[in-house]
């Protein structure tokens, strides 16, 4: 008999925001920051959002999986 492998992969996620995240504070940043704390957990998240050199409202760092581009 044939054995299968399966692999416990994540499910890819990606968002798009139209704000400089994480370096500003707001409903849809504070949303944005809260959901994805949960999700983590289910899901490798990416989230795309306009380049900044401000320093980060939201300490993603604390974040397992994350991509902020």
């Amino acid at each position: 008999m044939k054995q299968i492998h399966t692999f416990n992969m994540k499910k890819r996620l990606v968002i798009i925001i139209d704000s400089i995240f994480p370096s500003v504070s707001g409903g849809k940043e504070n949303w944005l920051y809260e959901m994805s704390k949960q999700l983590q957990k289910e899901y490798d998240i990416s989230i795309i959002s306009q380049k900044t050199k401000t320093k980060p409202f939201y300490p993603i760092d604390k974040l397992d999986r994350k991509s902020v581009v």
